[in-house]
């Protein structure tokens, strides 16, 4: 593990996380890749195809040669693995800090405060009206149920956390 605390991104599709992290990683101290998708990899799957198609694409981008790769999977879980994959991304370009997004994360803060409990989380909230038209407009969830049951999972889900570090930058 690095010497500062991870960052973690997340909100619903199509609000502006992606030009957050893209920000973020323009800091001189902090580096931020695409997004991993740390919490669907199934560690008791490791031995399957999607596994192994999901850590060799992880791998590319990330440029993690095979022997460390290797190391990596001999961890217990997908929270040691992505420390392990975004520590060594961020010492290759030098920066002590790394920045996971993924729209999904702010579902699963519970792992993440356990996993690093100092650990600041970013929650893009963007109006639904905007999210809802352009969803539509990328033919996602053209359903108006379908994109508020999201809406109210995405924002319900945080709302436990809002007396610890957890920023909400409005667009």
């Amino acid at each position: 593990m690095l010497t500062e605390s991870p960052i973690f991104v997340g909100g619903l599709f199509k609000s502006g996380t992606t030009l957050l992290r893209s920000l973020i990683g323009q800091h001189s101290r902090i580096a931020s890749g695409l997004e991993t998708y740390w919490f669907d990899l199934d560690w008791s799957a490791k031995q399957t195809t999607r596994f192994a198609e999901r850590i060799k694409w992880l791998a590319t981008f990330y440029s993690v040669s095979p022997e460390a790769l290797s190391g990596y999977l001999e961890e217990s879980g997908a929270e040691a693995f992505l420390d392990q994959l975004l520590s060594g991304f961020a010492r290759a370009q030098s920066k002590s800090r790394w920045a996971e997004k993924t729209p999904g994360n702010i579902l699963h803060m519970d792992r993440i405060l356990a996993a690093w409990p100092q650990a600041k989380i970013v929650h893009i909230i963007r109006d639904p009206r905007d999210v809802f038209a352009s969803l539509r407009q990328s033919r996602k969830w053209d359903s108006i149920e379908e994109f508020m049951a999201r809406w109210t999972l995405y924002l319900g889900s945080a709302e436990g956390f809002k007396q610890r570090d957890y920023l909400t930058p409005c667009r």
